[in-house]
């Protein structure tokens, strides 16, 4: 249960206790009456919590901000690979240019030998 709810609870259950006290219960009477109506709360705030995150939890809104980057950069196609600050390694941007360099004469390569495979024949 999130903290902000049971801070909620707590404040009823507190302004129980004041009204109850005001009324001169005894204090064994209001500990177990205040128990009592915690535990109900706190089931029935469990009962009622909602699947949909709290965006008043940083922590929700943290999830929501990582689905939401994660969307965005699908749709701009951006790799799931991919590091922050990695446009700024030039030693990683020279190393990929030369692994698609030679990825791309390797395929050279072997279209020119199916050409010359097909030529023969």
């Amino acid at each position: 249960m999130e903290h902000q709810k049971k801070r909620q609870i707590e404040l009823k259950l507190m302004e129980f206790r004041e009204a109850m006290e005001e009324r001169n219960w005894d204090e064994d009477e209001i500990e177990a009456k205040v128990a009592e109506v915690r535990k109900k709360l706190m089931n029935e705030e469990l009962k009622v919590a909602d699947a949909a995150p709290n965006l008043n939890e940083t922590h929700a809104m943290a999830a929501e901000k990582e689905r939401e980057t994660k969307k965005f950069a699908g749709a701009l196609g951006i790799r799931g690979e991919y590091a922050e600050g990695e446009a700024f390694d030039e030693e990683l941007k020279e190393r990929r240019k030369q692994e698609r360099i030679a990825k791309r004469e390797e395929e050279d390569r072997r279209r020119e030998e199916e050409r010359d495979e097909r030529e023969r024949t």
